[in-house]
């Protein structure tokens, strides 16, 4: 069964309608450049209510020492964080159009990192944009990643299951396609995007 992280929460509500779908991870965005921001005392609380899920905070580059409790992981492009330990983090990759897989692995540092991100090519933005990672890059690229693959990028209740399917990721991420706009969620999408990815 793929694991699936719904990301860019920042309402109880949401957070519960997570709960309530059966999804396995929250995600809180703590770069101050995301309309998904949200400070760390909300996130701390939130995280509360997600229970035994596994809880991110999300990151673009992750220089600061924050966790929300002793579980929490963190996800971003590069770390630098003092308290995080090895095992708990998740390196973000957005290939660029021209990208090859091989230069991709060489940015694993398998030690570090027990997840990679794989997410779509931006040039303004760090995720939450809709743009899908090319399906066939993402399937070599998986195929021949020595640590898990979360898939994001454009991700929605009616493609997601063909997502799992071509690329057969480890993992899943959205953010955007369970949204009625940035930082507010759907609860309907919610529910509709776990039942399509579950039928896989």
């Amino acid at each position: 069964m793929t694991w699936v992280k719904i990301c860019g929460l920042t309402r109880e509500e949401d957070v519960e309608a997570v709960v309530e779908a059966g999804a396995d991870a929250v995600g809180f965005i703590r770069h101050k450049s995301s309309p998904r921001f949200i400070a760390l005392e909300d996130a701390k609380r939130l995280a509360v209510r997600a229970g035994e899920l596994q809880k991110l905070l999300v990151y673009r580059a992750m220089r600061e020492d924050e966790t929300l409790d002793e579980k929490s992981w963190g996800q971003a492009e590069e770390f630098e964080a003092k308290g995080l330990q090895p095992d708990r983090k998740v390196l973000v990759l957005r290939p660029e159009p021209e990208a090859q897989v091989s230069v991709l692995l060489d940015k694993i540092d398998q030690p570090t990192v027990r997840a990679v991100l794989l997410d779509a090519y931006d040039p303004f933005a760090g995720g939450g944009t809709g743009r899908r990672v090319d399906p066939g890059f993402a399937a070599e690229f998986v195929a021949a990643c020595p640590v898990p693959v979360i898939l994001a990028g454009g991700l929605r209740p009616d493609n997601v299951a063909e997502a799992i399917r071509a690329v057969r990721p480890w993992g899943i991420d959205v953010s955007s396609g369970v949204e009625e706009r940035a930082g507010i969620k759907d609860r309907a999408k919610i529910r509709d995007f776990m039942a399509a990815a579950r039928s896989v």
